[in-house]
């Protein structure tokens, strides 16, 4: 399928006077889905400020300055409809997360800054008949190899064996490949992996 960067999801104009998609077909819009439950808010949130700390100088974001954001954090989920109290234990999750993955080496190494890299990159796929929109959450390329990485804020478990991660992990391996197939003509070899960012662990998928 031809593939056409986009800065943001949506359908290009040059696609415009092709089918559409029905409208039962599934798409991976991040804000479609289950926007009004707490733990989708979080997840946004937390991919909002990802993107930042990936975007700008790192080493600017100290456990610090997270902490002193809590509170905009909170603002945030109650403007997203949350009471005082859901969106204090929200913020409290998020925050965590992000100190999780500043004091972790995998998630220094998965924001660091390189060329060719992307944040929330939005690509739409035609296969002749249709569109499908994805937001990739990470991707980059290192030492040759296109990494696409997704983040997840499930729930791993302090001291997990590596069996348990990469079991958790492999749950999510369908939208990996699907985020993979997309860089396929690109030329370089592929590599996926799961970003759990409340406990800075990354990992990859064979």
């Amino acid at each position: 399928p031809s593939l056409i960067l986009v800065p943001q999801a949506g359908l290009p104009g040059v696609l415009q006077d092709m089918a559409q998609p029905p409208r039962s077909e599934q798409r991976e819009v991040r804000v479609a889905a289950g926007a009004d439950s707490l733990e989708a808010a979080c997840g946004s949130l937390a991919h909002l400020y990802l993107e930042l700390l990936a975007t700008q100088d790192l080493s600017a974001w100290t456990g610090a300055r997270i902490e002193a954001l809590r509170a905009a954090m909170q603002r945030w989920l109650q403007q997203q409809g949350h009471d005082a109290a859901s969106a204090a234990e929200g913020a409290s999750r998020v925050a965590g997360a992000l100190q999780a993955t500043l004091e972790s080496e995998a998630g220094r190494w998965v924001l660091q800054p390189r060329t060719s890299a992307a944040c929330e990159l939005a690509l739409v796929a035609y296969d002749g008949s249709r569109t499908a929109t994805h937001v990739v959450d990470r991707t980059f390329v290192e030492d040759g190899c296109r990494w696409v990485i997704d983040y997840k804020s499930a729930r791993l478990d302090e001291g997990a064996s590596a069996q348990a991660a990469t079991a958790l992990a492999d749950r999510f391996r369908p939208q990996l490949e699907r985020y993979a197939r997309l860089f396929e003509d690109a030329g370089l070899p592929v590599r996926k992996a799961v970003f759990f960012i409340g406990s800075g662990r990354l990992v990859e998928l064979d």
